[in-house]
């Protein structure tokens, strides 16, 4: 197991790939509810 404390370096490197996918991954699932909510929308109002 890697020790982080003493790589303060690889620390920053997980952090900022972190911050970076994140948004992506809130982004992608706030888009898939909006699919779902139109879908169920559209299946109750033909």
């Amino acid at each position: 197991m890697l020790d982080l404390t003493e790589n303060p370096k690889l620390v920053s490197i997980i952090s900022l790939g972190f911050l970076h996918f994140f948004p992506l991954i809130y982004c992608s699932i706030v888009f898939f509810f909006i699919i779902i909510i139109n879908r169920f929308i559209s299946n109750i109002n033909p």
